[in-house]
């Protein structure tokens, strides 16, 4: 199930040109049916433009986006075997651009989308049996 919440309005509501794109771009992704690989390479290109905060919780997944100081959160399920599966790829491409930078269990980081290798987001993440969440921001061009 989804669910969006939009914060910033008192009103609690966000018009639908605001956050169509941000909602349906991740939507697909959590949608898909592609492998780990696929999955990650979807969610870096959403993450050119905007950050992404994600965090797996027991009943399911969070993603919090902040844009132009605007948050929007969706939360769906999604099994957190998936989840820390994305989390260990996302440190494999920080260790490709910057052979060992990060561990696959946590830190900081950098990361160049494939068709470049120019730096182009920035990855904070946890990772361990306890916590798992995963910071993704774009870099300045």
């Amino acid at each position: 199930m989804l669910v969006r919440v939009a914060e910033g309005n008192p009103t609690g509501e966000v018009p639908m040109n605001a956050t169509d794109k941000i909602s349906d771009s991740v939507e697909s992704i959590l949608h898909s049916s592609g492998n780990v690989i696929e999955f990650v390479d979807a969610l870096l290109k959403v993450c050119q433009e905007q950050r992404l905060h994600v965090r797996w919780q027991t009943d399911g997944c969070r993603i919090r986006s902040l844009r132009g100081g605007r948050q929007e959160q969706i939360a769906e399920s999604l099994p957190k075997a998936r989840f820390r599966a994305i989390l260990a790829r996302v440190a494999a491409l920080c260790n490709d651009h910057s052979p060992d930078s990060i561990s696959p269990y946590g830190g900081q980081g950098t990361l160049a989308l494939a068709s470049d290798r120019k730096p182009a987001i920035r990855v904070l993440f946890a990772n361990t049996p306890d916590e798992q969440w995963l910071d993704l921001r774009p870099l300045p061009p």
